[in-house]
């Protein structure tokens, strides 16, 4: 397990919006590494200046399962015209 810091810098933050601020990116870093599957229930501490926002996310897996995943492309009549590739054929 290793442990994760996201620290970013900006402009300065009035003073209302610094903690909205902190936990909107608490929020969406718990979600992130919930979804990658990096974390079931992350360990997160979120820290805030006028200038900087931070999270510190503990407990991280150090890789990602593996995971399979199958994509199902365009119909063959969409995807070829006269035996070229079609825009969806490109596209896919």
């Amino acid at each position: 397990m290793a442990d994760f810091l996201l620290e970013i810098g900006c402009e300065e933050i009035p003073a209302r919006m610094i903690d909205p601020a902190r936990e909107e990116l608490r929020r969406r870093v718990a979600d992130v590494l919930q979804k990658q599957a990096l974390a079931q229930s992350p360990e997160l501490e979120a820290y805030s200046t006028p200038r900087r926002l931070a999270v510190l996310a503990k407990g991280i897996a150090d890789n990602q399962a593996d995971v399979e995943e199958q994509a199902t492309g365009p119909a063959w009549k969409a995807a070829f015209k006269d035996g070229q590739p079609a825009t969806p054929a490109i596209k896919f």
